[in-house]
């Protein structure tokens, strides 16, 4: 990304600017031609090339805006957009069809299916595919944070007394800020000078605290507890229904997804719910569901509903005693041809 030396140009060039030039973008004209033809006038008024010629800055130092913020290269984007709009590109969106990918491997074959399609089909017409890899690593570790407490300000030791001081300051910066315009003093100069009071703070109580980490929790462990997963739990539930039969990944998510269908197939699902699942399974919302399968989305809401709570109505006791009698059945058996032997 490029640079720009401050976020707003306020000269002209050729007589104008970036906001004379937008107001030339006339919304009216819906037609990819028109527009092509607004965009060329804009882009003929030699305003972009001096520009980025003469008064663009592309070596950068600390104190330069990111090229998002100048107005300039906002308004070429503006024109991109305004293109990208028209009718005809908005009825070329329609014929897309996005895939997504959880898994990497899948990802890779897809693509390189497509590309042998593509050198096989030269000159024909394709589908129009674009794949997405999507990243599923939500889970973090939120970054723990050193803050000031009530405590720490009523602490009878050198840190207590060293805290008061700095929020006396503090607390005397606050009230200028609040009285605004009464006090002779830069607004920004305040709000930055109590930042820097906030992290002197923070920095005394790391310093006489000897504290460089945080202690954390046993509770806080990254280990996955596979054993919490519950299927009288709606939430666990739901949350498994978007794992295919075919998964391989995690080993122990493996089995338990396994364990998971085995109880789908002893609900007979109808073939509305199983279609309505399969498509969940390809990460598709409630709405595209309802589009493909021309039902409304109450009636896909409460398919899943349905099927979530009989996972979670089952009869888990019966069921635990159902595969202990059959346990022990077994061992008889077993006990038997031993001692035939």
């Amino acid at each position: 990304m490029t640079y720009a030396t401050n976020s707003m140009f306020f000269g002209k060039i050729n007589n104008t600017n970036p906001t004379e030039l937008n107001k030339q973008i006339d919304y009216n004209k819906t037609k990819l031609e028109d527009r092509k033809e607004i965009v060329n006038d804009i882009l003929n008024s030699g305003f972009y090339e001096e520009y980025f010629d003469e008064f663009f800055k592309v070596n950068i130092n600390s104190s330069d805006a990111l090229s998002e913020f100048d107005n300039a290269a906002n308004s070429l984007e503006k024109m991109a957009n305004y293109l990208l709009n028209s009718d005809e590109s908005k009825e070329e969106k329609k014929d897309i069809e996005y895939k997504f990918y959880t898994n990497e491997d899948d990802f890779q074959a897809a693509i390189k299916k497509e590309a042998k399609i593509d050198n096989m089909g030269a000159g024909q017409d394709t589908e129009n595919i674009i794949h997405f890899l999507k990243n599923e690593n939500r889970n973090f570790k939120k970054t723990k944070t050193q803050v000031i407490t009530s405590k720490d300000l009523q602490r009878d030791d050198e840190l207590g007394e060293v805290l008061r001081d700095y929020q006396n300051s503090l607390n005397e910066v606050t009230d200028n800020l609040k009285a605004g315009k009464d006090v002779n003093i830069s607004r920004y100069l305040l709000t930055k000078a109590s930042g820097a009071l906030k992290q002197d703070m923070i920095n005394s109580k790391d310093i006489l605290l000897g504290t460089f980490g945080y202690r954390t929790n046993a509770s806080e462990s990254t280990v996955i507890e596979w054993d919490e997963v519950d299927y009288c739990n709606p939430d666990h539930v739901r949350a498994l229904l978007h794992f295919s039969r075919d998964y391989d990944g995690i080993e122990d998510l493996k089995y338990i997804i396994i364990d998971f269908y085995e109880l789908m197939d002893s609900l007979k699902l109808t073939d509305l719910q199983k279609e309505i699942i399969e498509l969940v399974q390809r990460d598709k919302t409630i709405t595209d569901i309802a589009k493909i399968l021309k039902v409304t989305r109450k009636t896909v809401y409460h398919n899943i509903d349905s099927v979530v709570n009989r996972i979670c109505g089952l009869d888990w006791a019966g069921l635990i005693s159902c595969f202990y009698n059959l346990e022990v059945h077994y061992a008889r058996i077993w006990n038997y041809w031993n001692e035939e032997d």
